[in-house]
């Protein structure tokens, strides 16, 4: 598991300690159940693009 308060410390040190520890379990909780999807993802596997064209009426 990643150390979150750490990177948060790194990227964005104004953020006080107590409310990086209120996002810490949300995050490891998140890792925790993506991680297996994205280790048993193929690593040919492309990233999906979406591309959405203007409406007319914005032209």
């Amino acid at each position: 598991m990643r150390k979150w308060n750490l990177i948060a410390r790194g990227l964005a040190p104004e953020i006080p300690d107590a409310e990086v520890d209120k996002i810490v379990p949300a995050l490891d909780g998140l890792e925790a159940l993506l991680r297996p999807q994205v280790e048993a993802m193929p690593y040919e596997a492309e990233p999906a693009v979406v591309f959405e064209p203007p409406d007319e009426d914005s032209l």
